[in-house]
């Protein structure tokens, strides 16, 4: 979070999907559930790839013409996050994953 330049995690965007992802925690009233839940959730975050890169573009924002990736608005983009932060299922959840098991098998 600390590298606003190159990672998005710190993104006003990104932190609305975070939080969205959490709110479901709020209802569980048993700690080890709770606690077990939370972990899951750390487990899908902990798999993204946060660089400021191509496997965010068009879910996150988009590059500007002299190659800066922009990252848009909440009202634009908070539901397109929170789909490839959460969804196992969304082509995004696979997107923002792919680069960092690219690397990691090099």
């Amino acid at each position: 979070m600390e590298d606003r330049e190159n990672k998005l995690a710190s993104a006003p965007t990104v932190l609305a999907a975070i939080g969205a992802m959490g709110h479901g925690l709020v209802n569980i009233d048993e700690p080890s559930m709770r606690e077990a839940k939370t972990s899951a959730l750390i487990r899908k975050l902990r798999t993204v790839d946060w660089r400021r890169s191509k496997h965010w573009e068009g879910i996150a924002g988009k590059f500007t013409p002299k190659g800066t990736f922009s990252v848009g608005g909440s009202k634009e983009t908070a539901y397109a996050v929170y789909e490839a932060l959460n969804d196992e299922t969304s082509s995004g959840y696979v997107s923002v994953r792919t680069q960092m098991t690219a690397q990691a098998a090099e």
